[in-house]
C-alpha cells in the first residue's frame, strides 16, 4: 500500500529572495497534515513545508491586507530563526511588528512619517535636554548596534525628525 501524496499548495504568491511563498489548502493542512495550523507558518517551524517556503492559509486569500500582514510576520520570524534566534523569541519580535504594520494599515493613520533606511554608523545618543522618555545611554546605543549587526534591522528604530530638532542646542 503507498501512502497518498497530500499537496496543499494552491498558487504561488511571491518570490522573496530565495523564499518562496505560497496559498495552501488550509483545511487539507488541518485536516491531512497538522491539525494546529493556523494562518501561515514556515519550514524552520514545520518540518512538513518544504525548504524555503512560507504557506498561507487560504482562508485569508480575499484578504489582502491580512495575508500581508501573516507574510510580514512569517518573513520576519523565518529571517530570525534562520539567524539562529529561537522561535519563542523570533515568534515575539515578529508579532510587535506585525502589530505596528497592523495599527498603521488597519487604523488608517494620516501624518505617519516615511521610513528610511539608515546606516548603523549614524546612529547616535539623543543629545536633547533629558525631556525625551526614549532617551539611550551610549551603553544601550552600542548595544543596539550589536544587535542590528547579529539580527539584522527588523524591527525600525523610530525616530521624529521634527521632536528631536526642539532638542539641538
Amino acid at each position: 500500500m503507498t501512502e497518498e501524496k497530500i499537496d496543499p499548495h494552491l498558487n504561488l504568491i511571491m518570490n522573496f529572495g530565495k523564499i518562496k511563498i505560497y496559498m495552501v489548502d488550509g483545511s487539507l493542512v488541518r485536516n491531512k497534515i497538522y491539525i494546529d495550523f493556523v494562518m501561515g507558518g514556515h519550514d524552520l517551524i514545520y518540518p512538513f513545508i518544504p525548504r524555503n517556503e512560507i504557506w498561507i492559509d487560504d482562508n485569508f486569500k480575499d484578504d489582502i491586507p491580512e495575508t500581508e500582514a501573516i507574510i510580514l510576520h512569517e518573513l520576519i520570524e523565518r529571517r530570525l530563526m534562520e539567524k539562529g534566534m529561537k522561535y519563542s523569541d523570533a515568534h515575539a519580535l515578529a508579532s510587535v511588528v506585525e502589530v505596528k504594520w497592523r495599527e498603521k494599515n488597519f487604523n488608517n493613520v494620516n501624518g505617519m512619517p516615511s521610513a528610511e533606511i539608515v546606516p548603523i554608523d549614524q546612529l547616535k545618543v539623543d543629545g536633547g535636554n533629558g525631556e525625551n522618555l526614549n532617551r539611550m545611554t551610549q551603553q544601550q546605543l552600542e548595544a543596539l548596534k550589536k544587535s542590528i549587526q547579529r539580527w539584522g534591522s527588523i524591527v525600525p528604530i523610530i525616530t521624529n525628525k521634527d521632536i528631536a530638532a526642539q532638542f539641538k542646542r
